[in-house]
């Protein structure tokens, strides 16, 4: 287990999770700015 105290666990689930939906928004915009 890398994580022993859930809290940290938790607090970086939530990081990532917040990245991936930047770079997925990020990869919206792209697209649509490409297509125009």
């Amino acid at each position: 287990i890398i994580a022993l105290r859930e809290e940290n666990l938790n607090e970086n689930f939530f990081k990532a999770l917040s990245r991936v939906q930047e770079i997925h928004t990020n990869c919206k915009i792209l697209l649509r700015t490409h297509h125009q």
